[in-house]
Parts: C-alpha cells; structure tokens; sequence
C-alpha cells in the first residue's frame, strides 16, 4: 500500500465516522409511547410506574408523550399529554374518584383520540354511555377524568406545559 492509498483509506475513515456521528446526533429521540406495542400485562407495569393507579386494572391502552421521556434527551422544561383508558371492575370506580368531588365540570368526553389508541371492542364498552366528568388545571397542568361507573371505565387526560 502506498501513501496515497493510506491517506485515502483515513479519510473514507473518517468521513464515515464524522456522517455517523452526525446522524446520531440528529436523530429525534421516540418521547412517545404507546400502548399497541405490548402485551397486557407490559402495559399494566408502565401505566403503574406513570401515573398513582387507585385500584386492580382489566386493561389498559394508552399513548404517553413527555417530551423528558427518554433518557437520551437533555433535561429541560417539561412537557407530558398522557392520553389513558382503563377498566377496572366497577366495585372500585370509587377509589378513583376519592377527594375529586370538588373537581365536577359538565365539560363533555368528546377527544377522538380514544379511537387512536382503542379496538372495537374497546370502543364499544366505553361508547353510548354517561361520564362524570372531573376537571382541575392547576400550574400549568390540566387533569381530566371521565368515569363510567356502571361499565367501570376510566379515562385520564393529562397535560403538563
């Protein structure tokens, strides 16, 4: 090999490091996380680790966003849209609304995401049915929950700026 192919080869070398280093480093880091991509009882674990959960769940589905959700981001302000649906056994609806009563808002359940994050059959246990709706907004977060007592169903909004 002579200088020339030595210098060649350093610089192919490089080049490939420095376009690797690049890419890495502009890659847009996943800070979303949804339910579709776990088995049940993997989705369980996560919203327990999320969110203060009130009682034994059915099932879950979720989509998760919080902007500091992945370890390689930088720390800075926060931001989170959690998007939850779950079922409990309606003896326990209860738990879930303990010291909400102040909270009432006629605000209705009309957000089309629950379509993104639920099958039909899920659909269907949580459509054509009452909520009681609890609303707070408090420094910057927004906390909804729409609870079916009947079908036990709860549905968590929640919103950090």
């Amino acid at each position: 090999m002579n200088v020339r192919d030595g210098a060649r080869m350093a610089f192919t070398a490089t080049t490939v490091l420095l376009c690797t280093m690049i890419f890495l480093s502009c890659t847009k880091s996943d800070n979303r996380l949804s339910s579709k991509n776990y088995s049940d009882t993997e989705k369980i674990k996560i919203i327990k680790e999320k969110i203060e959960v009130k009682s034994p769940i059915e099932w879950t589905e979720f989509e998760l966003f919080d902007v500091n959700g992945d370890a390689r981001s930088i720390p800075g302000p926060s931001s989170k849209d959690y998007k939850i649906v779950i079922k409990v056994h309606p003896d326990f609806i209860a738990e879930w609304t303990k010291n909400k009563q102040g909270w009432i808002t006629p605000t209705q359940l009309g957000n089309d995401w629950k379509y993104n994050i639920l099958n039909k059959e899920q659909l269907s246990a949580i459509s054509n049915v009452n909520y009681t709706t609890y609303y707070k907004e408090d420094s910057g977060c927004k906390y909804t929950l729409w609870i079916n007592n009947e079908r036990g169903i709860v549905i968590i909004r929640y919103s950090q700026e």
